[in-house]
């Protein structure tokens, strides 16, 4: 991090940590807390960017709260009550350090951001860390059943590898595996479309999804770099 950044992180901490500081004493969670605020800080700066005061701190109260007392339902309303936030705003900030499987009672927090908070607090048995293919899986999974499954299928007979991890490394073989599937590269570009849209969600790709599926086609190696580059950002793996 520049000089320059660590000022500005700096500032931001200081605003952030004052809002917290009464808040958090309110709910007895002081500690977690600043725990959160400071592992964010160290592990993913930029996240402060483009967000209102009041929506970083019912993040990282609803964070601290979900850490403390575990996937509790109606917490995030108790707080936008009393923080003014918007939930659209609180479930985009959050979803990129935890998630909640309120059926298994986990909590599933972000690798890198997992690691932070684990050397300033004891985090309980109910939290669990998660890679962003993790998430890409279930997203792809949900949104064309059955067929991402039989893609595995395909990728770990031919290749040994899953298809998450063999379009990261070499997305010219998973083109030919479709192609050679599915006769036809239209189909493989409809199939590269889903797989690759999540991932340019939860990775923050800043290249557009048909940009990406023509490179898929038509410049393998230079998807690859792309992919290769986000993935080590965000320990996709």
């Amino acid at each position: 991090m520049s000089d320059d950044e660590s000022l500005w992180t700096s500032f931001i901490l200081d605003r952030i940590r004052h809002e917290l500081d009464a808040v958090c004493a309110d709910h007895g969670i002081e500690k977690v807390c600043t725990s959160v605020l400071e592992s964010i800080a160290e592990v993913f700066p930029t996240w402060f960017e483009g967000k209102k005061k009041k929506t970083i701190v019912a993040s990282i109260l609803y964070i601290s709260q979900l850490i403390s007392r575990g996937p509790k339902r109606g917490i995030l309303k108790l707080i936008l009550d009393s923080t003014k936030a918007t939930k659209p705003a609180v479930n985009d900030a959050v979803s990129k350090l935890v998630r909640v499987n309120w059926e298994l009672g986990v909590i599933y927090v972000n690798v890198k951001f997992y690691v932070a908070l684990e050397k300033r607090i004891s985090l309980p048995d109910y939290i669990v860390p998660y890679t962003v293919s993790d998430v890409v899986r279930v997203k792809l999974r949900l949104s064309f059943p059955g067929l991402f499954e039989l893609l595995e299928i395909i990728c770990k007979k031919n290749t040994g590898k899953d298809c998450i991890s063999l379009l990261i490394e070499d997305p010219a073989k998973l083109r030919d595996l479709i192609i050679e599937r599915y006769g036809l590269p239209l189909i493989a570009k409809r199939i590269a479309e889903r797989i690759l849209r999540p991932m340019v969600e939860e990775l923050e790709i800043d290249v557009s999804v048909p940009k990406l599926t023509d490179l898929f086609l038509g410049d393998p190696e230079e998807l690859k770099r792309i992919l290769s580059k986000a993935s080590k950002k965000y320990q996709i793996k």
